[in-house]
């Protein structure tokens, strides 16, 4: 009687393991699945952002400042909001900045104040 517990227990315990292992076979292939999937997602982005960053040297400012100008104009009042209440007004109060010699990889950063200057109209 002792063999035959002894033996089921054996039998209990091999088929335990060969469980284990085929969670640890299923989550390993389910991590190299997303592996290639993020690898592919990633060599897509790459060749994207290649393609936009051709230019011709039309589009290189070389012989005087680069100006960079966005005039937003009066347009219609939001209608979501109230017509006698605050409108938006965007003001920009630096509206110049000379960033000086920049080499072709250097990399510049300026941060400009964007305030909502509402007024009721």
């Amino acid at each position: 009687m002792n063999s035959v517990v002894t033996r089921r227990q054996q039998i209990e315990r091999r088929r335990d393991q060969q469980r284990k292992n085929r969670r640890i076979a299923a989550l390993a292939l389910i991590g190299a699945l997303l592996l290639g999937v993020a690898a592919f997602l990633s060599l897509q982005q790459r060749g994207d952002a290649q393609a936009a960053a051709e230019y011709g040297s039309d589009d290189v400012a070389t012989d005087g400042p680069f100006v960079a100008e966005h005039e937003m104009g009066g347009g219609q009042p939001i209608p979501f909001l109230p017509g006698r209440g605050p409108q938006p007004n965007i003001v920009v109060p630096e509206t110049f900045f000379d960033f000086g010699q920049i080499g072709p990889e250097d990399v510049v950063e300026q941060t400009f104040v964007i305030r909502n200057d509402a007024r009721r109209r």
